[in-house]
């Protein structure tokens, strides 16, 4: 993820980073640090909750940008797993291009709108880090079978 990372910042210099997690912070801080908008190390340590990723869910939608990527690894199977680079669509993409016509909204459609923007990022959010959760207990799981099986040969 690190270097999926990096290829990215290379192309686009000026972006700001919102780090979700203890290895991708340590991983871009030496050439990257000044670019931290938002750090959270502490979601997922125990057992990962929606409720978690409240705070940075609402820290995205209370900042405009044009555009976002969600980097994080997709679990394939015990032995490999893939990096996945999404776009995070920004507010005015829900506001403006959702076609919503056919629904009518007891509340004003921009409040609406911003919860659902913020409901998005979140869900988003989660999921990346369900499957990072998944890709790194495949990967502990698979360390550990190893120093079993190398501990028995010996």
């Amino acid at each position: 993820m690190t270097s999926t990372s990096t290829e990215i910042l290379r192309k686009k210099p000026n972006s700001e980073l919102v780090i979700v997690g203890e290895k991708g912070k340590a991983g871009l801080l030496r050439d990257y640090n000044k670019q931290y908008l938002f750090t959270a190390t502490e979601i997922g340590k125990r057992q990962l909750n929606f409720i978690d990723i409240a705070p940075v869910a609402e820290y995205i939608a209370q900042h405009e940008f044009d555009s976002a990527t969600v980097v994080s690894n997709k679990f394939v199977s015990v032995l490999a797993f893939e990096t996945l680079v999404n776009p995070l669509h920004p507010a005015p993409f829900w506001r403006e291009r959702a076609d919503l016509a056919e629904y009518e909204f007891e509340a004003e459609r921009p409040d609406v709108m911003q919860s659902y923007f913020e409901y998005a990022a979140a869900s988003q959010i989660y999921s990346a880090l369900a499957e990072n959760a998944a890709a790194e207990l495949a990967a502990r799981m698979t360390s550990m079978d190893n120093a079993t099986s190398t501990y028995f040969t010996l």
